[in-house]
């Protein structure tokens, strides 16, 4: 996918989204671990087949074209970015600051589909950060440690055991269970069709 990125010299960004565009931009770039100049450009060029694969997946109102850049950098699919210039806007957009909000969710969505350890990762490194604060605090006041520190560990492995599971669920779901290296889908259900009529074949010379 190649995609017009608004960073060339004559891009105005009004001064009010700049922070919220700020963090969904670097949101977006650390769960993909993909560098995204620009997250929701709809100028933009695909393969159609590709792209029909995430259809299920696509939000019904906005933005198609965040979710389509953020699942083909999960999965490694080549995305381009090209400058581009855009002239002013005539007119008022239709996009407030409180979007930021839905963009915020999206994204997190998008990751919890493709990526949900990455999401995982930083709250478990939180509760052990406290876990392993607290723990030192209370050894240099007593010899035992303190409930909310056996907590703290307790919570971190809980969540990265959930982030491990929701991980494996969604490279499971991103796999064919059906698929055969090197046969095509036609050829694929011919091959099903042939087992099965091998199958009837023989429980009737059983029978």
């Amino acid at each position: 996918m190649v995609v017009g990125a608004r960073t060339g010299r004559n891009v105005r960004i009004p001064l009010i989204r700049k922070p919220a565009k700020l963090v969904l931009n670097w949101l977006a770039n650390y769960l993909t671990n993909s560098k995204i100049p620009d997250l929701n450009s709809g100028l933009r060029a695909f393969r159609r087949g590709v792209v029909a694969q995430y259809f299920p997946i696509l939000p019904d109102q906005f933005s198609w074209t965040t979710t389509i850049t953020l699942a083909m950098h999960c999965d490694h699919y080549a995305v381009d970015y090209v400058p581009i210039d855009y002239r002013k806007r005539e007119g008022k957009s239709k996009i407030v600051p409180w979007d930021a909000g839905s963009f915020l969710v999206l994204i997190l969505r998008t990751a919890m589909l493709f990526r949900p350890i990455r999401i995982f990762l930083p709250i478990v490194g939180l509760f052990l950060l406290y876990g392993l604060a607290k723990t030192g605090i209370d050894l240099s006041h007593q010899p035992n440690i303190s409930a909310s520190a056996q907590l703290a560990f307790l919570s971190a492995l809980l969540i990265l055991l959930i982030g491990m599971l929701g991980d494996a669920i969604a490279m499971r779901g991103r796999l064919n269970p059906t698929a055969v290296v090197g046969v095509a889908r036609d050829d694929l259900v011919v091959t099903e069709t042939q087992s099965r009529r091998a199958d009837s074949a023989s429980e009737a010379h059983k029978s």
